[in-house]
């Protein structure tokens, strides 16, 4: 019997970083594929999922009211605020889908229903009585130095409650499943979080720095066929050693992401790939079939992705 060819399909690169980040560093130690298409190719996929949609508009409707002060929230505002956006985002689930009508009736059907409802149960839950401080900063973003290397952490948090004794982190995690056990004391993002805006506030701040200690979750889990939205806030505060235990080895990853030869391969786990969003391009290969044509059909690139490409060896 003849030998069969293996073709290896590994990539050797050098690479350069504007920047590093947690959904980075998640992705790099995750697959370095998935990590490469995403960073360094710049790959996005044409179409999003309409729970993105759903969650963009929750996000925005949350945001809006609660940049008001307490008295001036209302149910009336919450809904406005959350059907303005969801609005907005009609034009793009029609010219995405392959049949725009049924898809834009689907899309309005879920507002009508399950969407409103939600921020009905958002307002009972917690919109009345809550006495959360109008947001001073929205949709944040900054960069801080990672020790022992020359690129930067970069973070960005749905919103800054400062303007009270003991400021903290206000964050909105909207789900299509019940991932809520993934934020506990395991998790990595919540005490980067904290390490990373600390410096930020410090620097900017002076001696008027308060420091910041605590996170406020918002956690809103999408319906399912037989479940109602799950609501849940919780706080959360990361300590001085999980913070440590949390930043302690970006330096190490970044080293290896900048490494002359580093060796790009899929870390290919079959069903549990199929929530990727390069899943289709890994499973061209896999079948043998063209992934450049995939990659057309299916994915667009972003004009500035965070990584580029310094020199190449393809086997």
């Amino acid at each position: 019997m003849e030998n069969t060819l293996i073709v290896d399909k590994t990539q050797e690169v050098q690479i350069e970083l504007k920047h590093w980040s947690h959904s980075q560093d998640q992705s790099f130690r995750e697959c370095l594929r998935k990590w490469y298409l995403r960073t360094v190719v710049g790959l996005e996929q044409k179409r999003k999922s309409d729970a993105l949609h759903r969650g963009l508009a929750i996000h925005y409707g949350l945001e809006q009211f609660h940049t008001l002060d307490v008295p001036d929230r209302s149910l009336d505002v919450l809904e406005y605020h959350f059907s303005e956006y969801y609005a907005t985002q009609r034009d793009i689930i029609a010219d995405e889908a392959d049949y725009p009508e049924e898809a834009l009736t689907t899309f309005d059907a879920w507002h009508d229903n399950e969407g409103l409802r939600t921020v009905k149960q958002l307002w009972d839950s917690f919109g009345q009585d809550e006495g959360i401080p109008a947001l001073t900063l929205t949709e944040f973003t900054a960069e801080v130095p990672i020790p022992g290397t020359a690129v930067k952490y970069q973070y960005r948090l749905d919103a800054l409650v400062l303007n009270t004794e003991t400021p903290f982190i206000f964050e909105t995690k909207s789900m299509g499943k019940d991932n809520r056990k993934g934020y506990d004391m395991y998790d990595l993002q919540a005490p980067r979080n904290v390490w990373a805006v600390n410096m930020t506030l410090q620097e900017e701040q002076g001696d008027s720095y308060v420091p910041i200690h605590h996170l406020m979750y918002n956690f809103i889990v999408w319906p399912g066929k037989r479940t109602g939205v799950r609501l849940e806030r919780r706080t959360t505060t990361p300590s001085a050693p999980m913070q440590l235990a949390a930043v302690s080895d970006l330096g190490l990853i970044i080293e290896e992401a900048l490494r002359p030869n580093l060796v790009i391969y899929p870390n290919w786990r079959g069903t549990w790939c199929r929530n990727c969003d390069f899943f289709a391009i890994c499973e061209a290969d896999y079948e043998g079939r063209d992934r450049d044509e995939i990659i057309d059909q299916k994915y667009t690139i972003r004009e500035k992705p965070t990584g580029a490409i310094i020199h190449e060896v393809s086997n």
